[in-house]
């Protein structure tokens, strides 16, 4: 539905006159809406926290990031900030291995 105020696509515009001009009396065509799952963007929908232990697992033991995010069908940026909230690192801020991780 329009809003007040809701600017609308010229083209869009020129078709609704032009169905009008048709006959004033039929009703304005309704959009047509999706039908179909929409996709879920929460990361708790779309892996399970066993899976997300494994993947956390898997790039402690030396798996790259890139690798991990095809393998779970996820983004690498979603890869990352599940590795950051985890406190998943391999090396520590001086850049040497870091031995809690890596145990």
């Amino acid at each position: 539905m329009v809003q007040a105020g809701q600017r609308l696509n010229p083209a869009l515009q020129q078709y609704l006159r032009d169905w009008r001009l048709r006959d004033p009396d039929l009703p304005l065509p309704l959009p047509v809406v999706a039908q179909g799952r929409r996709r879920s963007y929460a990361m708790v929908d779309r892996l399970t926290e066993q899976e997300i232990q494994a993947l956390v697992e898997s790039y402690l033991a030396g798996i790259h990031a890139d690798t991990l995010a095809e393998r779970y069908g996820i983004s690498l940026s979603s890869v990352r900030r599940l590795l950051r909230q985890r406190g998943a690192r391999r090396y520590n801020k001086g850049g040497e291995v870091d031995s809690e991780a890596a145990s």
